[in-house]
């Protein structure tokens, strides 16, 4: 083999290089990226289910509080406080 040759395939070989680099770099960003839109939808699903707990639970307050007045009871609760 020449100089010439084995400069030329050393070459070639870290061009290959630096685009493996290149592609592990994107993929790493992309992974990255779809940890974080992941992270944020279930953040926004736990804030949902939160939303729609504490709904439901006024319902259901409601519901007890008119069926007890109508039935003559005394309806007191004494809520914690949000902090």
């Amino acid at each position: 083999m020449t100089p010439e040759q084995r400069k030329e395939i050393i070459d070639r070989e870290m061009e290959i290089f630096r685009i493996v680099d290149k592609k592990d770099t994107e993929i790493r960003e992309q992974e990255m990226e779809t940890t974080r839109m992941a992270d944020k939808k279930d953040s926004e699903k736990k804030e949902f289910n939160w939303k729609m707990l504490g709904a439901a639970s006024f319902v259901v307050l409601t519901v007890v509080g008119i069926g007890t007045a109508a039935l003559g009871g005394k309806f007191d609760i004494k809520l914690p406080k949000k902090l």
